[in-house]
């Protein structure tokens, strides 16, 4: 079963991506993808966009109550790498699989694998890298691939195939690679008159892209014997290529070889400490699964993980885990990568900052290709190279990757009463949620959660010098949407939600613990809440920043005298254990910094109607700055010890696999928060329409119980 969803575009941007704005069009049946039969099942809507572009639709727009033509157009199309060549119609695989490259794609056999390497091409021709040999034992010559302009596609796709409809349709044919490129067949998008003048028409998906490399990464450094890039078959190319002799298979007879050890893998001793170091973090509720559940086999595997998971462990844990266990010539490469993700999924991005990401993600590859294998190397890491001129092109990650659309999958799935009819089932309970959701704007006794008449600011002011009449103390609070809980209590749950940061005055961060949550209750029924913190002291001595993570030493207490703060001025972060602090007495006081952010807070203090407790990072991507230098990094032996293993493995590691479909975002196991301990703290719009509803979707909050601070 394959959906086909359309959303809006010309909403905010914290509506875009909401459920409630999505349209499901069509339902492919089937198990398996329609591939190039696509078009076929594609046929009605294409025609239904013809009509919307060319004649339009009369509407009516309720707030003049008048009539308008409507028009719309597709902007692009959103979906994994797979269904972008069924979609575009180029193939993602062989010599030519990038789609951006085209012809020029760099790519290479590796004996029984095509590997993508040979990124110094994007180099400078006089750059003294393109005439090192340590890359693939040859210099470099390539110019670096120009990116075809859509009168050059079009060219191309006159000599593209027409294959017919169905499995064995068609003749099988030579391809001619310099006229028809890697084209398998014309898009039936192109019969749309806008398309051909489109410039980004298929986005690379970042969270297929980023899940795939991180498990390439988690699997090679944690040596899994199945899914690592680092197999006989990889050191038999090297040996092929004459380079990284320390690396090469060394023969002991009997059917058997040595292979060493390389410095890009943890040792085992390091590969149990990694692993001990992830089953003790502690995430926020809703931010991710428990990674406790994930480590398998005696603290020496990790398994088990969506790609949710590796969204964090990307951005979140590996860059903190590799510093502390790899070389700092091999880390420093791995965390530039960790970053530029980070940097790539911000809120906000920067037209300049990803300018400069572009070029120093050449020094990021070129690093890595003189690290890991060849075999390393599959498509979906060169694809990293084209992030960030999409992100030009196309904005912001969030609007533009296939998250929203799999959480709604799940939704979908939930519809299914008939196993032997999933569609009839998912179609039916479309249908009814839209009529229901339809009618129930025009429901009238619905209670409204915003108070109508708020009191005037001399009122407040008064009650405010009268003082507080009694304080509240509470263990658990929610600040926009955010629940937060003291510090004695998050230490009995396997989340944590007890760490928060401040700005100050001039700019600087104040990291701490939150340890009484007060509330000041007034004249009138007017509240404050305060929330008692327990402030680390961060000055040059306990606040270390070094590869954009920041260290603090929770050891001392700062501001003692001045412990409180109010609860709307707090951000929510969570620490984690700095295993490169693993010698000294001080060592279990230091702790990495990690920030929260989340989904439906927005700058401009708007919340979204259904306050789903999810998390993603609302950053600019100027707070991340990638300062990777290839030139500086020592280039060390790849060798550390032995390892005794069979001949028979001649596998070169394995393809990229898509992600899961089904991504769990909330962690099952968290510890609910008491009823009777709970308050709800948030700030009202005061410019937002009086007629919008709000909801609570939390079961342990009651509507009494919610307090508004206006700022």
């Amino acid at each position: 079963m394959w959906p086909v969803i359309l959303t809006t575009y010309n909403l905010p941007p914290w509506l875009c991506m909401k459920e409630s704005t999505f349209m499901l069009t069509l339902l492919i049946p089937g198990p398996k993808s329609p591939g190039k039969d696509i078009d076929i099942f594609l046929r009605p809507l294409i025609d239904e966009l013809k009509v919307l572009w060319s004649d339009g639709v009369t509407t009516k727009d309720h707030a003049t109550n008048s009539y308008f033509n409507m028009r719309a157009i597709i902007l692009f199309t959103i979906n994994d790498f797979p269904a972008r060549s069924s979609l575009s119609g180029w193939s993602g695989q062989g010599y030519m699989a990038c789609p951006t490259c085209n012809v020029d794609t760099p790519s290479k056999r590796a004996l029984t694998k095509i590997i993508y390497i040979g990124h110094r091409m994007y180099l400078s021709i006089k750059n003294k890298l393109r005439f090192s040999k340590s890359f693939d034992g040859k210099n470099e010559t390539r110019r670096p691939p120009r990116r075809r302009t859509n009168d050059e596609i079009l060219k191309q796709l006159e000599n593209a195939p027409d294959p017919d409809p169905g499995k064995y349709g068609g003749k099988k044919r030579k391809r001619d690679s310099t006229v028809e490129g890697n084209w398998s067949k014309k898009s039936i998008f192109y019969e749309l008159e806008y398309w051909s003048s489109v410039e980004l028409k298929h986005n690379l998906d970042v969270m297929h892209i980023e899940k795939n490399v991180c498990e390439s990464l988690l699997n090679t450094l944690l040596m899994n014997k199945e899914k690592s890039k680092d197999t006989l078959t990889a050191r038999k190319v090297l040996e092929e290529w004459g380079i990284r002799k320390e690396l090469w298979l060394k023969p002991l007879g009997n059917g058997k070889s040595v292979k060493p050890h390389p410095k890009y893998s943890f040792s085992s001793a390091d590969r149990n400490e990694f692993c001990k170091f992830i089953r003790q973090v502690k995430l926020p509720d809703g931010f991710g699964s428990n990674f406790k559940n994930k480590v398998i086999e005696n603290d020496t595997k990790i398994a088990g993980l969506k790609s949710h998971d590796h969204h964090i462990m990307m951005q979140h844990l590996l860059p903190v885990g590799v510093r502390a266990y790899l070389d700092t010539s091999i880390s420093t490469p791995i965390i530039e990568l960790c970053l530029f993700f980070k940097q790539l999924c911000a809120r906000t991005l920067m037209t300049s900052d990803m300018e400069d990401a572009k070029v120093k993600l050449i020094n990021i590859l070129c690093s890595l290709e003189q690290i890991f294998p060849p075999s390393f190397f599959d498509i979906m890491i060169h694809l990293v190279m084209h992030l960030p001129e999409e992100a030009i092109q196309g904005g912001p990650v969030y609007i533009r990757w296939m998250y929203p659309f799999e959480r709604y999958m799940k939704k979908l799935k939930n519809y299914v009463r008939n196993k032997a009819r999933p569609e009839g089932s998912i179609a039916e309970g479309y249908v009814a949620d839209e009529a229901l959701t339809y009618a129930s704007r025009y429901l009238h006794s619905i209670k409204r959660l915003r108070v109508a008449d708020e009191s005037q600011c001399g009122n407040e002011l008064f009650d405010l010098a009268n003082g507080p009449l009694y304080i509240n103390s509470y263990t658990a609070c929610i600040v926009n949407g955010v629940r937060f809980v003291v510090h004695s209590r998050d230490l009995c749950r396997i989340t944590q939600i007890s760490g928060i940061s401040t700005t100050g005055p001039d700019g600087s961060l104040f990291y701490g613990v939150l340890e009484e949550i007060l509330e000041l209750c007034y004249l009138w029924g007017h509240k404050v809440v305060l929330f008692r913190c327990k402030w680390f002291k961060t000055d040059k001595n306990g606040c270390i920043i070094k590869n954009n993570l920041t260290n603090i030493s929770t050891q001392h207490e700062w501001y003692k005298e001045d412990p409180y703060l109010l609860a709307t001025q707090t951000n929510l972060v969570f620490y984690l254990g700095d295993p490169s602090k693993r010698k000294g007495g001080s060592s279990k006081y230091w702790k990495v910094v990690q920030e929260v952010h989340h989904r439906n807070t927005w700058d401009r203090d708007i919340l979204g109607a259904d306050n789903e407790l999810d998390l993603i990072h609302g950053i600019t991507s100027s707070d991340i700055r990638l300062s990777a230098n290839l030139e500086s990094l020592p280039q060390t032996k790849l060798s550390r010890d032995e390892t005794t293993v069979d001949d028979d493995d001649d596998m070169l590691g394995t393809e990229y696999d898509n992600a899961d479909e089904d991504n769990e975002e909330t962690d099952e196991d968290a510890t609910e928060v008491a009823v009777e301990d709970m308050i709800r703290v948030e700030e009202v719009d005061e410019d937002a329409d009086e007629t919008d509803w709000a909801t609570d979707d939390n079961e342990d909050s009651d509507h009494d119980s919610v307090h508004y601070i206006s700022d």
